[in-house]
Protein backbone atom coordinates (compact mmCIF):
# COMPACT_ATOMS: atom_id res chain seq x y z
CA UNK A 1 0.00 0.00 0.00
CA UNK A 2 1.45 3.61 -0.89
CA UNK A 3 1.48 5.70 2.04
CA UNK A 4 -0.40 9.38 2.20
CA UNK A 5 1.03 12.30 2.96
CA UNK A 6 -0.17 14.33 5.67
CA UNK A 7 -2.35 17.15 2.85
CA UNK A 8 -3.66 13.47 1.01
CA UNK A 9 -5.18 12.79 4.82
CA UNK A 10 -6.07 16.19 5.65
CA UNK A 11 -8.34 16.06 2.06
CA UNK A 12 -9.36 13.05 3.05
CA UNK A 13 -10.84 13.79 6.39
CA UNK A 14 -13.02 16.41 4.78
CA UNK A 15 -14.65 14.51 2.47
CA UNK A 16 -17.14 11.55 3.15
CA UNK A 17 -14.93 8.56 4.39
CA UNK A 18 -17.80 6.08 5.50
CA UNK A 19 -16.50 4.07 2.16
CA UNK A 20 -13.78 4.04 -0.77
CA UNK A 21 -16.45 4.57 -3.22
CA UNK A 22 -17.88 7.65 -1.09
CA UNK A 23 -14.41 9.04 -1.04
CA UNK A 24 -13.56 8.61 -4.58
CA UNK A 25 -17.00 9.95 -5.55
CA UNK A 26 -16.70 12.77 -3.27
CA UNK A 27 -12.76 13.58 -4.94
CA UNK A 28 -13.77 13.48 -8.40
CA UNK A 29 -16.73 16.32 -7.64
CA UNK A 30 -14.15 18.34 -5.68
CA UNK A 31 -11.57 17.99 -8.83
CA UNK A 32 -14.44 19.69 -11.25
CA UNK A 33 -14.45 23.02 -8.63
CA UNK A 34 -11.07 22.90 -8.11
CA UNK A 35 -8.48 25.46 -10.46
CA UNK A 36 -5.35 25.58 -8.64
CA UNK A 37 -2.58 23.08 -10.24
CA UNK A 38 -1.15 22.01 -6.77
CA UNK A 39 -4.83 21.11 -5.40
CA UNK A 40 -5.44 18.85 -8.20
CA UNK A 41 -2.33 17.43 -8.47
CA UNK A 42 -3.08 16.31 -5.09
CA UNK A 43 -6.57 15.42 -5.89
CA UNK A 44 -5.06 13.50 -8.38
CA UNK A 45 -2.37 11.48 -6.31
CA UNK A 46 -4.65 10.99 -3.95
CA UNK A 47 -6.94 9.35 -6.32
CA UNK A 48 -4.27 7.03 -7.70
CA UNK A 49 -3.24 5.64 -4.34
CA UNK A 50 -6.78 4.97 -3.47
CA UNK A 51 -7.59 3.35 -6.21
CA UNK A 52 -4.84 1.07 -5.40
CA UNK A 53 -6.11 -0.13 -2.18
CA UNK A 54 -8.50 -3.20 -1.24
CA UNK A 55 -11.37 -2.74 0.89
CA UNK A 56 -9.64 -4.37 3.54
CA UNK A 57 -6.73 -1.74 3.11
CA UNK A 58 -9.17 1.50 3.02
CA UNK A 59 -10.84 -0.08 6.00
CA UNK A 60 -7.72 0.20 7.94
CA UNK A 61 -6.84 3.68 7.15
CA UNK A 62 -7.32 5.89 10.48
CA UNK A 63 -8.82 8.95 9.70
CA UNK A 64 -8.02 11.79 12.93
CA UNK A 65 -9.69 14.66 12.94
CA UNK A 66 -8.85 17.81 15.75
CA UNK A 67 -11.76 18.26 17.85
CA UNK A 68 -10.54 20.22 20.90
CA UNK A 69 -13.74 20.35 22.72
CA UNK A 70 -13.96 16.19 22.71
CA UNK A 71 -10.16 15.67 24.02
CA UNK A 72 -9.50 13.13 26.51
CA UNK A 73 -5.83 13.15 26.80
CA UNK A 74 -4.09 12.32 23.05
CA UNK A 75 -5.35 15.51 21.51
CA UNK A 76 -6.25 13.12 18.58
CA UNK A 77 -9.74 12.20 17.87
CA UNK A 78 -10.97 9.71 15.52
CA UNK A 79 -13.95 9.15 13.32
CA UNK A 80 -15.50 5.63 13.84
CA UNK A 81 -16.85 3.57 10.47
CA UNK A 82 -20.47 4.79 12.30
CA UNK A 83 -19.92 8.47 12.25
CA UNK A 84 -19.10 8.52 15.85
CA UNK A 85 -16.03 10.06 17.49
CA UNK A 86 -13.60 8.09 19.60
CA UNK A 87 -11.08 9.60 21.41
CA UNK A 88 -8.16 7.33 23.04
CA UNK A 89 -6.85 7.97 26.36
CA UNK A 90 -3.55 6.53 26.39
CA UNK A 91 -2.92 6.02 29.33
CA UNK A 92 -5.81 3.45 29.87
CA UNK A 93 -5.87 2.32 26.39
CA UNK A 94 -9.35 2.16 26.18
CA UNK A 95 -11.90 4.38 23.87
CA UNK A 96 -14.02 7.04 24.97
CA UNK A 97 -16.91 7.41 22.17
CA UNK A 98 -19.09 10.94 22.13
CA UNK A 99 -22.66 11.29 21.00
Amino acid sequence: MDKFTVPEINLMCILDTSSKENLLSELRLCKDNVYEPEMIELIDETIKKLEKLTDKEFSEIGFFIYAPDKMVGSGEARILPNGKIADQDYTDDLYEIYD
